[in-house]
């Protein structure tokens, strides 16, 4: 019967020590978010591009509106609202922004924010 304890208890102790050995850190990678919004006189096109750690890009169409340069620049707001839409997504489900980066393109023709995402 102690044969028995001790070896039960010897069993016990190697799988509890398992528990806190040291296992490799995970790489995830970062993932990156792109705002894009292009203009051309009162033409306007944005969208969303999603590249995840693993290379795949996905594309959002944001719905723009031209004419007046009021509808143009309400199409901008609707852009920044996709974007934390989409950055309050990915914060739930583990990823966090690290950096932020505006961009100008060709005297104002494109205009990108680029977000970079870690996970956590």
């Amino acid at each position: 019967m102690r044969k028995m304890f001790l070896s039960l208890a010897l069993a016990l102790a190697a799988i509890s020590a398992w528990a806190f050995y040291p296992k490799a850190a995970q790489t995830n990678g970062y993932m990156m978010v792109i705002g894009r919004f292009s203009g051309s006189g009162f033409g306007s096109k944005g969208a969303i591009i999603t590249i995840s750690p693993d290379g795949q890009t996905q594309t959002q169409e944001v719905e723009t509106k031209t004419g007046s340069l009021n509808k143009v620049s309400g199409s901008l707001d609707q852009l920044s609202v996709a974007e934390l839409k989409t950055l309050n997504e990915l914060r739930a489900t583990g990823w966090r922004l690290k950096t932020s980066t505006p961009v100008v393109l060709g005297n104002g023709a494109i205009t990108e924010t680029v977000y970079l995402l870690e996970k956590d």
